[in-house]
């Protein structure tokens, strides 16, 4: 009877001692998952915040691509007008190079018509 009840001592104190580390590995578990659950919490925080950011970004993208764009178009319209006035000024160029040709062959007309009276003149006073 004595190494019966020995034996259930020994049984109960096992026993206790399993009970013992299982309450201990169930507390390290329940640890390990309330870290893991903190830990999820904070990655879907950080991948909110990740989004938000992202987001952002994408509208600044947007906004600065859609000014870029209009001062493109700016700058084509730009162009265009000085290609049209320099146009405008080489055509005016022109002409006035037209004119000034003209004026210059009018006056050699006129200096070659003024030094053929002279001579006229000369032939005329050398006559008399």
């Amino acid at each position: 009877l004595v190494a019966f009840q020995t034996s259930l001592d020994d049984t109960k104190e096992s026993h206790a001692i399993a009970m013992k580390k299982a309450e201990e590995e169930v507390q390290s578990l329940n640890e390990k998952i309330q870290n893991a659950e903190q830990r999820e919490k904070d990655l879907r925080a950080q991948l909110a915040e990740t989004e938000k950011a992202k987001h952002q970004l994408n509208e600044q993208r947007e906004l600065e691509t859609t000014k870029l764009t209009q001062d493109m178009n700016t700058l084509k319209q730009s162009l265009a007008q000085s290609e049209t006035k320099e146009a405008a000024i080489k055509h005016e160029l022109e002409h006035l190079k037209e004119e000034v040709t003209k004026l210059v062959q009018e006056q050699a007309a006129t200096l070659d018509e003024a030094a053929q009276t002279a001579d006229e003149l000369q032939n005329m006073l050398d006559d008399a």
